[in-house]
């Protein structure tokens, strides 16, 4: 079974796809992410937290307890 090279606009196509579902997603919470919080609404909805809060209550504590038993 022989397959033909796939056409330019295909290629295109798919570019676009990527673009739309990866891509744009991907920047737009990473925009998300960087910006301060300034309007009441993100106030209102809970505290905010700052780089330093997210310290080791994010590792999970089954890596603390590996990181513990190869000592």
């Amino acid at each position: 079974m022989e397959l033909e090279a796939p056409s330019p606009a295909r290629y295109l196509v798919g570019a676009a796809i990527m673009m739309a579902g990866v891509v744009l997603p991907l920047a737009y919470m990473i925009f998300r992410s960087k910006r301060s919080p300034s309007s009441s609404a993100a106030s209102a909805a809970g505290p905010s937290f700052s780089k330093q809060d997210q310290g080791p209550h994010l590792i999970s504590p089954h890596l603390i307890r590996w990181k513990e038993a190869s000592r």
